[in-house]
C-alpha cells in the first residue's frame, strides 16, 4: 500500500494533467453537441445523437416538467428499430429521421399531459394491473422466452421497458376514459389540456 501511495505522489502531476485533459475533452464534447443540437440543426448527426444519449439537454418543457435528450433519443432509436423491423417483413420504406423525431416528441409531450390528467383524476396503476395487461397483450406471442426475444427484435426493449413504455400508457388511457366516459375522444381531451398547458419546445 505504501508503495502505491508513493507512486501516486511521484506521478501526481501526470494524474492532474490526465484528469484535466479528460474534463476538458468532456466539456468540449458537451459544448459542441449543444451547439449542434440548438444552433445548427444537427440532431440527426451520429456524433450529436451519441452525445444526446449521455448529456441531459432539454428538448421540451410541459409546465415545469422537462423532457430531456436521453429519453428522447432512446425513443427515437426504438422507433427507428421498430420501423426497420416492420420494413423487413413488409418491404415498406422507413420514415426519415425528422418524421420519426417529430413523432417521438409529440408522443412524449402528450404522455406528460396524460400523466397530469391521470394525477388530477386520482388514477394510479398497480403492479397487478400491469401484470394482467402485459399477459393479455403478449399471451399470443408464445412462451416468456419467445416474448422477450420478440420485444428485443421489435423495440430493443426488455419486458420491464415494454411494461413502462407501452403497457402502462395503454392502461392510463383506458382508466382516463373510464373516468371521463367511454364515448369521450381522449385525443381531443389531451389537445384541450395541451392548450391550457405551457409547452416550450427547444429542439425542433
Amino acid at each position: 500500500m505504501k508503495k502505491i501511495i508513493n507512486f501516486i505522489k511521484d506521478k501526481k502531476d501526470y494524474f492532474v494533467w490526465g484528469a484535466t485533459g479528460a474534463l476538458s475533452f468532456i466539456f468540449i464534447f458537451f459544448i459542441f453537441s449543444a451547439f449542434g443540437i440548438y444552433f445548427f440543426g444537427m440532431k440527426s448527426n451520429l456524433f450529436v445523437r451519441g452525445a444526446a444519449r449521455i448529456f441531459p439537454y432539454p428538448v421540451a418543457r410541459v409546465g415545469w416538467d422537462f423532457i430531456l435528450t436521453p429519453a428522447y433519443q432512446k425513443d427515437i432509436n426504438t422507433l427507428i428499430r421498430f420501423y426497420k423491423f416492420e420494413s423487413d417483413g413488409s418491404g415498406l420504406p422507413v420514415p426519415g429521421y425528422e418524421v420519426i423525431s417529430s413523432s417521438v416528441l409529440d408522443r412524449l409531450i402528450k404522455n406528460r399531459v396524460m400523466e397530469e390528467m391521470a394525477h388530477s383524476l386520482d388514477i394510479k396503476i398497480t403492479g397487478e394491473e400491469l401484470d394482467n395487461k402485459f399477459l393479455e397483450m403478449t399471451s399470443k406471442m408464445g412462451s416468456p422466452e419467445e416474448v422477450e426475444e420478440i420485444l428485443d427484435k421489435m423495440y430493443g426493449w426488455s419486458e420491464k421497458e415494454f411494461r413502462k413504455n407501452i403497457v402502462r400508457n395503454i392502461l392510463l388511457q383506458e382508466r382516463i376514459k373510464e373516468k371521463l366516459g367511454t364515448t369521450v375522444d381522449l385525443d381531443a381531451e389531451i389537445e384541450k389540456e395541451l392548450e391550457k398547458s405551457t409547452v416550450k419546445i427547444y429542439i425542433e
